[in-house]
């Protein structure tokens, strides 16, 4: 019995040809970028006006893959249908649009692929491969037991390219929109204080460099993340003088520091506003997969520690509902490249 979520993908990936993982490797090197932009907005579309989640009776056994790491491969999703009636995955396409959507604005892509023809290139290949694994995994999502739900839809994400107020900084933590220090509850900010690591992060060879030897000291790039996973990137971004007349103004990165050095109050309360906002989404982006393992009568599979230790103390404290259980693969998810 095939999920409702998943009804029209297929007939949507034949309308533009893709049709077999071969098909694909032909077709999309041939795509432009607003051909790309076209299908992924239409895909997205597809995907938000469907039905999230079809309720599994009790009795099944199902799992549901932390969409907070990288895709499952095709060949573990097979092996680990040998042990549950269903798996939930998150949509690699919906990854896809936030990619392409971004690609043009986030510092980590611009730095490192500065020929906006090579960014393209970059959304390609890591989209032919999207369309490959969907491919591969067909039978199993038309029989009903691999189901492709768009979780990155549900977990709060900002609009790609826009502007908020959380995004500026400065020197007064009074005058900073929606500032907040330390949001959350003591035992969640006692396990922060021990497992999240914030570095400096320098720009070398066309690449960051996550410097774990490095004193943080005020600079433009930082790395966010936990032990276990891949961390995140932010960037301070040097505001310029408003022109008056158009009504616009200036936004310069320095990337190798030879600019105005960082006004430290300034920096402290930007490290501040990035490791809230990044420890944020990852607890949102964990209630959500939780609250959908539930309602799917799943248990939430991961190979994160992280997950794990973060949903037993969100469950101890009544952050979540702790009747489903959490079963942790031993796969390695994390390819940070850390220097020391």
């Amino acid at each position: 019995m095939m999920g409702l979520t998943n009804q029209y993908l297929y007939e949507f990936l034949e309308s533009y040809g893709f049709t077999t993982p071969q098909r694909a490797v032909k077709i999309v090197p041939k795509l432009t970028s607003d051909e790309i932009g076209s299908f992924l907005e239409k895909y997205k579309e597809m995907q938000g006006d469907s039905t999230l989640v079809p309720r599994k009776s009790p009795g099944f056994i199902s799992a549901f893959s932390d969409s907070w790491l990288s895709a499952l491969s095709p060949k573990l999703i097979k092996q680990l249908c040998l042990f549950t009636d269903t798996i939930y995955i998150k949509d690699p396409l919906v990854e896809e649009y936030f990619l392409f959507k971004t690609m043009n604005m986030n510092p980590t892509y611009v730095l490192s692929y500065p020929n906006k023809d090579s960014r393209t290139d970059v959304v390609r290949n890591s989209l032919a491969k999207s369309l490959q694994m969907l491919l591969r995994l067909r039978p199993l999502v038309e029989m009903g037991i691999v189901v492709v739900l768009p979780m990155q839809l549900l977990a709060g994400r900002k609009e790609p390219g826009a502007m908020y107020s959380d995004s500026f900084y400065g020197p007064d933590k009074d005058l900073l929109p929606s500032f907040e220090t330390n949001p959350f509850p003591p035992h969640i900010q006692k396990y922060l204080d021990s497992h999240l690591r914030i570095h400096p992060v320098t720009f070398e060879n066309d690449s960051h460099v996550i410097r774990c030897d490095k004193k943080l000291e005020p600079t433009r790039m930082i790395s966010v993340g936990f032990n276990d996973e891949t961390p995140k990137i932010f960037h301070l971004f040097e505001i310029q003088k408003m022109d008056e007349e158009t009504k616009t103004f200036g936004m310069f990165l320095d990337i190798y520091g030879r600019g105005e050095a960082v006004d430290r109050d300034t920096f402290y309360n930007w490290v501040e506003g990035s490791r809230n906002q990044y420890v944020s989404e990852r607890l949102k982006v964990l209630e959500t997969d939780t609250q959908l393992a539930s309602g799917t009568h799943s248990r939430l599979l991961t190979s994160s520690k992280t997950s794990i230790d973060l949903h037993n103390l969100l469950s101890s404290n009544g952050g979540i509902d702790a009747t489903e259980a959490i079963n942790y693969i031993d796969m390695v998810d994390s390819n940070c490249k850390c220097t020391t």
